[in-house]
Formats: structure tokens, C-alpha cells, sequence
């Protein structure tokens, strides 16, 4: 019964989806010949595509959260010039040049 049910199907063309439009002459007819759950898998797989690029986004977001993490930063927010202690007091009020400067950093 089940080898007849797909004589049937290959027999009878399948209409076309809107999906699979820019695929060739060849592969149609090839589509038009299996069953419709094959196109319905192709279609979950361009679906999966996309969350696949949600899961990108979701971890590039954590990336940079741990780019955050990994240095410490001083109250303003900026990160600080760890092990660098410099004697002129050039730019912002670090924690190491508050120590040589006697500013409150």
C-alpha cells in the first residue's frame, strides 16, 4: 500500500511554492516528484536559518558584555591603565595617576 501511495505521488506534479522559486528546471521537477513533506522540511530549514542568526546576535551581545567584564574600570566607566604608573597628569582622573598627582580620581 505504502509503494503504491508514492507511485501516486510521483506520479501526480506537485504544484510549486513560492519558496523555491529561483531554484533550476531540474531540481523543480524533482521537487514536483517527492512529497510535500520534503518541501515543508525545506521550508523549516530556511525558518532555522534565521533563528540561527538571532542565536549570532544573542552571542555577539554576550561578547561584548565580556569585553565589559574582562578590564577593570574606574567610577567614570572608562578602563584603566592597569600597571602604567606615569608621573605628568595627562588626560582623565585615573586611579594610578590620582595617586601621583594627589587629585581625588
Amino acid at each position: 500500500m505504502l509503494a503504491q501511495q508514492r507511485q501516486d505521488i510521483s506520479e501526480t506534479p506537485r504544484p510549486i511554492t513560492s519558496d523555491l522559486t529561483r531554484a533550476t528546471r531540474l531540481e523543480l521537477e524533482y521537487i514536483q516528484k517527492i512529497q510535500p513533506a520534503t518541501i515543508q522540511g525545506l521550508k523549516k530549514k530556511n525558518r532555522k536559518k534565521k533563528k540561527n542568526w538571532k542565536m549570532k546576535k544573542k552571542y555577539r551581545k554576550r561578547k561584548r558584555k565580556k569585553k565589559y567584564r574582562k578590564r577593570s574600570r574606574n567610577k567614570t566607566g572608562r578602563r584603566t591603565r592597569g600597571g602604567k604608573e606615569r608621573t605628568t597628569c595627562e588626560g582623565g582622573s585615573n586611579t594610578q595617576l590620582s595617586v601621583v598627582c594627589g587629585t581625588r580620581g
